[in-house]
């Protein structure tokens, strides 16, 4: 399938999910239309006796994966879920210094980087449609039982717009790989609802 190609990520070291989108023109020219192509979980489980060493081993195996990442998939957008601003907490301010060096790396790699904020995310991953999103949910999964909550939206979006074969996929990933996946499926159709007309230039 002809077309450009998006990468969605949810920034984690514990549970990265990312989405890989192949973006063909909308019927008569308006904006792109997303098709799946791939998605995974990515744990970078650290090695090393000190914290310093552990992180610099986390650091290593996210530059591996993401070289794997651009080599396999040659992306010409990659959009990351983060915010402009950090806060006075430790563990925001790694957690933003982590995300901002997918930007970076994004410009390096020669794909445009595009940011999506988690405001975004709510706005364009709920799906209204009138059905029970839990209990849909639950019937398509291994029988999670999800109640209204922020997960609840992406991870209905995602499998509401999946087709059959995706869905036989998902329903064997735990709870958390799916919840990753969904956050950077989220991501990947923000991304592109926000920079449609941008994108649309690229064809």
């Amino acid at each position: 399938m002809d077309g450009l190609t998006l990468i969605g990520i949810d920034p984690s070291f514990s549970a990265l999910g990312w989405y890989v989108a192949k973006l063909t023109p909308g019927p008569d020219g308006d904006g792109a239309v997303m098709y799946h192509l791939a998605h995974g979980v990515e744990k970078f489980k650290p090695n090393g006796k000190t914290q310093t060493r552990k992180l610099a081993n986390r650091g290593e195996k996210f530059a591996q994966w993401w070289q794997q990442l651009i080599h396999n998939y040659k992306p010409n957008f990659i959009a990351f879920e983060g915010t402009l601003a950090s806060q006075n907490n430790a563990a925001l301010i790694t957690f933003s210094s982590f995300t901002f060096g997918i930007p970076l790396a994004t410009r390096l790699s020669g794909a445009y980087p595009i940011l999506v904020t988690p405001t975004d995310v709510k706005k364009f991953a709920n799906v209204d449609d009138g059905v029970n999103k839990p209990w849909a949910i639950k019937r398509w999964t291994r029988d999670f039982n999800y109640k209204e909550s922020t997960k609840v939206n992406t991870v209905y979006a995602l499998l509401a717009r999946s087709k059959s074969y995706e869905l036989e996929v998902y329903a064997e990933m735990s709870r958390r790989e799916l919840e990753a996946v969904a956050d950077a499926y989220s991501v990947a159709y923000a991304a592109l609802q926000l920079k449609r007309q941008f994108i649309s230039k690229y064809f």
